[in-house]
């Protein structure tokens, strides 16, 4: 409520409303398809059929040389 009455003292005119639609994950495009009901199979821009699942880090492999690095950065060295 606090907003609607901020937007009329600004002079802003107009509803707010939600559209729904899609969004891509991969390349971030969003669009309001024909049919709601079915799922589209690619994202219309990138083509993607992977456009509805985020993107999966991968793990990181750290040889022993860089492990040393982070240690020293971190403060965690093992000097005996």
């Amino acid at each position: 409520m606090a907003q609607n009455e901020k937007n009329m003292q600004r002079g802003v005119a107009g509803a707010n409303i939600l559209i729904e639609g899609h969004k891509c994950y991969r390349c971030g495009h969003e669009w309001r398809p024909y049919n709601l009901k079915e799922l589209p199979i690619v994202c219309p821009k990138c083509k993607s059929p992977y456009w509805k699942a985020p993107k999966k880090l991968k793990n990181l492999k750290v040889s022993t040389g860089h492990l040393k690095d982070f240690q020293l950065v971190l403060g965690k060295t093992d000097k005996k």
